[in-house]
């Protein structure tokens, strides 16, 4: 603590008083990090959280995407780069139906109307480090997206970002037809993404409870037959 009553100069005085308020702003951080590279904050930012789902699928053990980066073009002229610091790994059977992976969090960007969104993904032919799918028998296989490498994965829905709002966003994922075998392409599967972008703040849910007896009845079938199964618009 500063002695007021000391034989220093008020120059001196006001000098030590401006080193001590530099020292303590210079340590000061939100300590904030959703695993992204991303610019300061501007007062009039927007904030886009980005989660990811899918549909069940059938035979698959694991299908897992290799994200490493995410494109947002907020017009022809602009596109914001998110590149993770390491890339995200994900497991898209894990996150099924309620169940979602964020991608971005909180991300911080400029305000206005986009145009799309892309996601960086490593799904290269013969590629064994990257996105792949694990068959319940164990076998193991490359997920492979021609021009992949160049394209990432679109989707082409515009969006909106306010000023300090959030936007939230998911993508949902429907891999029982996003993963095929084509002959020819052993050892690699081809990812042919059937995926669309949803605006949670323009989508509801509905929940109730079916008779199947009665189900059954007007179907002509036995109680048996009639297995549930995700509706999707």
């Amino acid at each position: 603590m500063l002695n007021m009553s000391s034989r220093w100069s008020p120059a001196i005085l006001f000098s030590a008083l401006c080193m001590v308020l530099l020292l303590a702003s210079a340590g000061c951080s939100d300590g904030s990090s959703n695993g992204a590279n991303s610019t300061s904050i501007a007062p009039d930012s927007g904030f886009v959280t980005l989660g990811i789902t899918d549909a069940p699928g059938d035979d698959a053990a694991e299908i897992v995407v290799v994200v490493t980066g995410v494109e947002l073009q907020r017009s022809p002229e602009s596109t914001i780069t998110i590149n993770f610091d390491t890339p995200k790994r994900i497991d898209l059977l894990r996150y099924r139906d309620v169940a979602s992976f964020n991608l971005l969090d909180n991300q911080a960007v400029l305000p206005g109307n986009y145009q799309w969104l892309r996601l960086r993904i490593t799904a290269e032919e013969n590629l064994q480090s990257g996105s792949y799918i694990k068959l319940r028998d164990g076998r193991q296989f490359p997920l492979y997206i021609p021009s992949g490498a160049e394209t990432g994965l679109k989707l082409s829905k515009p969006f909106v970002v306010a000023q300090r709002a959030t936007t939230r966003l998911m993508i949902d994922f429907d891999l029982r037809k996003s993963v095929v075998a084509p002959p020819g392409q052993s050892p690699n599967w081809i990812l042919k993404p059937s995926l669309r972008l949803v605006d949670l703040l323009e989508v509801g849910a509905l929940k109730g409870t079916v008779d199947i007896a009665a189900l059954a009845l007007a179907q002509q079938t036995t109680v048996a037959n009639c297995k549930p199964g995700r509706v999707r618009p």
